[in-house]
């Protein structure tokens, strides 16, 4: 049994490895989690495949970065290892609770140099203009540069689209994923 379990270890790791062979260095993403509280899916779904996220990154230990947000943000720490079952430890015990201010861990992830926000969310926001909260925050933090791309993983359907159009608004490029199409790292760097 033991011995099982250390094989499935390698293979996990293994997959890990040629997946970020296969994304080459797309530098350093943020995940924001909406925890807002109709977002308990998008907590799950951090829970399932967070890691995918994290894969997608070159030495995620330093190159990756999350927080869910509602009303306010809170940093995340990063998990021992980038894995599910260590992505889920993090996540226990979490739960959907709160508004939502989609743009709470942008400074976070602009301080921490992301070059691509990643979202799990159904781009809810409600707390002000989101387009006028990033043009405020780069007018007034001109040495923090903008993320080049936003990736967003949408429980919305596409119905709402607040965060998609807030961030193209501000000339940052988004790609729209559904949730049950993001089963491999290599979809997230392609978008």
């Amino acid at each position: 049994e033991t011995a099982s379990e250390a094989v499935k270890q390698v293979l996990k790791q293994t997959r890990a490895d040629v997946r970020k062979e296969q994304v080459g260095d797309i530098g350093k993403i943020y995940l924001h989690i909406d925890g807002s509280g109709s977002m308990q899916e998008a907590i799950e779904f951090a829970k399932e495949r967070g890691a995918i996220i994290a894969e997608c990154v070159k030495n995620p230990q330093e190159n990756f970065r999350w927080g869910i947000f509602n009303t306010q943000g809170s940093e995340l720490p990063l998990p021992k290892e980038f894995i599910a079952d260590a992505f889920k430890a993090v996540l226990f015990g979490i739960s959907a609770d709160g508004g939502t201010d989609a743009f709470a861990l942008y400074p976070n992830a602009r301080a921490f140099g992301a070059s691509i926000d990643a979202f799990v969310s159904d781009q809810d926001h409600n707390t002000g203009p989101l387009d006028e909260k990033i043009k405020l925050f780069h007018e007034q933090n001109p040495n923090l540069p903008k993320p080049q791309a936003c990736v967003i993983v949408d429980y919305g359907g596409g119905q709402r689209g607040g965060i998609k159009t807030a961030y193209e608004a501000n000339g940052i490029p988004v790609s729209l994923l559904k949730p049950d199409t993001l089963m491999e790292s290599a979809l997230v760097s392609e978008s």
